[in-house]
């Protein structure tokens, strides 16, 4: 029985450090296109944009 509970108890702390291991090479993927993001929003955003709303006509009788 200890033997079972001690192969399971390997089994786990093996897929832990999979799953560590794969969250870190997704980030270390993510991180350098968030950086290109970042930096397209912050020009973006350095830009006057001009926005004139229309106006909305009510068509309601009451």
């Amino acid at each position: 029985m200890s033997k079972v509970l001690m192969d399971h108890i390997k089994l786990l702390w093996t897929a832990s450090a999979s799953a560590v291991q794969v969250q870190q090479d997704v980030k270390n993927h993510v991180d350098p296109l968030k950086e290109n993001l970042m930096g397209a929003q912050g020009t973006l955003a350095a830009e006057a944009l001009t926005y004139s709303p229309s106006k909305i006509n009510k068509t309601e009788n009451i």
